[in-house]
């Protein structure tokens, strides 16, 4: 038998107490499984080295474009497409948020830059208008005692769809370096 039995430490030295194995409390499951999450998350990416970036949001119509500055554990976009700033109602201390006007289909447009792996966990969403279509009643009769449509038409409305997904960055050369030497 080894020093385990039956979820029991054994004691070969009976002068100290017996002491009995107690399962961990949840909290203590939580957070190893929490830790766990978060590695298997990618938690352990590569920070971002100081220095401009380019950066592409697919949103599978336009792609989105523009440049992260990022220094010294501070970021600051320019986006190709619109005006973006700072989002002066953020809560989050992990990320920065940019809110961007960009004058076409995409609306309420946001640049999610993590605070601590920008090149790997940095995102965007946005909420794009749909035109969904509807087949509606427009002449009801009775027939066998029931009322039964009898004509329809398509009638076509709007909703708002939210859309995201990762940003992808691109290192840009420092100005005056070569990247073939």
């Amino acid at each position: 038998m080894g020093i385990w039995d039956r979820g029991r430490p054994m004691h070969h030295d009976r002068s100290h107490p017996r002491r009995t194995w107690r399962r961990p409390s949840g909290l203590f499951v939580a957070l190893v499984l929490l830790v766990a999450a978060d590695c298997k998350s990618g938690g352990g990416g590569t920070p971002a080295q100081d220095g401009m970036y380019d950066f592409v949001a697919r949103t599978g119509r336009n792609d989105l474009r523009g440049t992260l500055l990022w220094m010294s554990g501070e970021a600051s976009i320019n986006a190709e497409i619109g005006y973006c700033r700072t989002d002066p109602l953020q809560t989050d201390m992990q990320t920065f948020r940019y809110i961007c006007e960009t004058g076409d289909e995409l609306r309420n447009l946001v640049y999610i830059i993590d605070k601590r792996f920008p090149l790997s966990r940095s995102r965007w969403r946005a909420v794009v208008s749909q035109t969904r279509q509807r087949q509606v009643c427009v002449r009801y009769e009775i027939r066998n005692n029931q009322q039964v449509c009898v004509q329809y038409r398509t009638e076509s409305y709007e909703v708002s769809v939210p859309v995201g997904g990762p940003l992808t960055f691109t290192r840009r050369q420092p100005q005056g370096t070569d990247a073939g030497t």
